[in-house]
């Protein structure tokens, strides 16, 4: 292999039979990234050549091979071809399909994690689809402004390839990768998107051929614009101007391959930890870690979430992974302390995430500056189970990754079964005690969910209800706000000392019915001891205000909710507790008594 490496020294052989072709010209833009691939530096003589991959915690694997590849009926090279005669791309697309195991399953690799194999470098897929997108936080894509990010990240050494449609109206191969060499601002500070033109290499010397705007031969390249692309005819490279780039491709996928160092932990989704996604209530009982921007800016971040295997194997060979999603949260009230109960009273999403199921995750994330984070590994179907590590890339931001255990909590809460009235003004009280100052999560589950139109989501309950804590003579301390009809709500709040305390529970009636079965559930640290108590016949009067109703757009918000207020019969089971397992936590009948 030369010190020079160039895309041209690739292409493919008819039929679209070169997988790797789009990838050798990719890294080649960067001959460091080919030379690393390549152990054997000399003629092995009758040795091997030995060659290096990364597996997907990104450690070395190496492949040795001897020098045949296979042929064509005319002694050509049956995938990868070599216009330039040049050795290395043939040999390197043998070990190549070696470390995935055989020429048979290159047709079964997708995209990013090829790049990932070459490089050992986290990999974002980037959707041309608005509503995906936005899931990954990834910007306007049909904007200047995007492209010009974009033109930053080659210059930073990134590597981009992109895959067209099934449907390419102008000529391009369906469902191939290319190269993406560069991106070129034909007017400067225009904000015209059609002055934006794709430059990609074009290994496919076959039809179908590209007919396009500034195909060959095209009347629209002026001298002018010649001059700016530095267009060259012998130059094997389609110019695209966007909007037709656009229609014709479906996604990129970018190669952080300056990254820098990655914070790491591993993960488990297991029998108590399967929560789902956002539409479920035990989305919650997913790992959950916490990310930390020590600084006063926005630290932009790499979230990559890694399978340790994939979930099942079908019978042409091709691995399947869990639809996987990384979310990242904030409590909405900045002084709370950090809980495990995420609910839609306590935590606002700050990105969804989109899902994918692929070997890696990887979602480009915004942390807001002196903010600690909920980042949130979650599936699309609760029970699913596998192990994974969680990657946070931080660049040269100040930001920590750590995981949230809910070991710092009682294992089994101090539950209480409460009974809510219709509309009494004061609300309903429940008293506690506390041995020692320590945070109190409080959680309310309502007994009767809302069906959803597609049963497929236990959030919305059928009463809007709310919380409110005070101490021992009646001043407020926390409170959920206005009443909402989410079936869980949390309350998070400091307690200053030992003592007595309550917490007021009020329903706002929607269903009529005189009582209104809910569950409160109490947590605290495992150095602490809690009880609910009767209600102390000197105790403060505490007056709830009249609530605000929430509306049921509620049951639009993702996630965990609840609130309540009233008192029923007292059932104590046990220690204050950390958050329930999944399974093992007390269920919630959707049918009507």
């Amino acid at each position: 292999m030369s010190d020079f490496t160039r895309p041209d020294e690739v292409a493919s052989a008819p039929g679209e039979l070169a997988y790797l072709a789009p990838f050798i010209a990719a890294l080649s833009q960067h001959p460091p990234l080919l030379h690393r691939l390549l152990e054997t530096r000399s003629h092995p003589g009758n040795g091997r050549y030995t060659f290096i991959f990364f597996d997907p915690n990104s450690n070395p694997v190496r492949v040795d091979i001897d020098d045949r590849v296979p042929v064509d009926a005319r002694y050509e090279p049956k995938y990868t071809r070599v216009p330039q005669r040049s050795w290395y791309p043939l040999l390197l697309e043998k070990a190549y399909a070696k470390f995935v195991g055989g020429y048979a399953k290159l047709e079964q690799c997708t995209p990013h994690e090829t790049l990932r194999d070459l490089t050992g470098r986290p990999v974002l897929h980037i959707p041309f689809d608005e509503r995906l997108a936005d899931a990954a936080n990834i910007g306007d894509f049909r904007s200047v402004v995007f492209w010009r990010g974009i033109i930053k990240n080659l210059s930073a050494g990134d590597v981009i390839t992109c895959i067209t449609n099934d449907d390419v109206p102008d000529g391009l191969h369906p469902l191939c990768s290319y190269a993406l060499l560069s991106v070129i601002e034909t007017v400067p500070e225009s904000s015209d998107p059609a002055d934006i033109v794709v430059k990609l290499h074009n290994c496919y010397y076959d039809e179908p051929r590209y007919e396009g705007p500034l195909s060959s031969g095209d009347a629209r390249w002026t001298d002018n614009l010649k001059r700016v692309c530095r267009y060259s005819s012998d130059e094997e490279a389609l110019f695209l101007p966007l909007p037709v780039f656009l229609r014709n491709f479906s996604s990129m996928q970018r190669c952080h391959i300056n990254c820098g160092d990655r914070l790491t932990a591993p993960g488990e989704w297991s029998g108590v930890s399967c929560g789902g996604n956002p539409k479920f209530t035990s989305f919650r009982n997913n790992p959950i870690f916490l990310v930390e921007n020590k600084s006063s800016r926005a630290a932009t971040i790499l979230a990559e979430l890694r399978h340790h295997s994939p979930t099942y194997t079908d019978l042409d060979g091709v691995n399947h992974y869990h639809q996987t999603g990384l979310a990242l949260l904030k409590a909405i009230n900045s002084k709370m302390p950090v809980s495990p109960l995420i609910t839609c009273v306590t935590h606002r999403f700050l990105q969804k995430g989109m899902m994918l199921d692929a070997r890696e995750v990887c979602t480009q994330m915004e942390i807001p500056p002196n903010t600690t984070c909920y980042l949130v590994p979650y599936t699309l179907t609760r029970e699913n189970c596998g192990k994974f590590h969680l990657s946070v890339y931080p660049g040269i931001t100040k930001v920590s990754l750590t995981p949230l255990r809910g070991g710092f909590l009682h294992r089994n809460p101090v539950e209480l079964d409460v009974d809510l009235p219709i509309n009494v003004p004061d609300g309903c009280r429940v008293a506690f005690v506390v041995d020692v100052p320590c945070d109190v999560h409080l959680l309310l589950r309502q007994s009767r969910v809302c069906s959803s139109e597609t049963g497929k989501s236990d959030a919305i309950g059928e009463e809007d209800v709310m919380m409110v804590s005070y101490n021992e003579n009646g001043a407020r301390l926390a409170s959920t706000g206005i009443a909402n009809n989410c079936v869980e709500q949390a309350l998070v709040f400091r307690v200053p000392q030992e003592g007595r305390y309550s917490v007021g529970l009020l329903r706002v009636g929607v269903s009529k019915l005189p009582l209104y079965r809910c569950r409160l559930l109490m947590y605290t640290p495992r150095n602490a001891t809690a009880a609910f108590v009767p209600i102390s016949s000197d105790a403060k009067p505490s007056r709830l205000t009249k609530p605000r109703r929430f509306s049921h757009a509620a049951s639009k918000v993702p996630g965990s909710c609840g609130g309540a207020e009233g008192v029923g019969s007292s059932k104590h089971k046990g220690q204050c507790g950390g958050l329930p397992p999944v399974h093992g936590a007390p269920r919630i009948s959707s049918k009507k008594k």
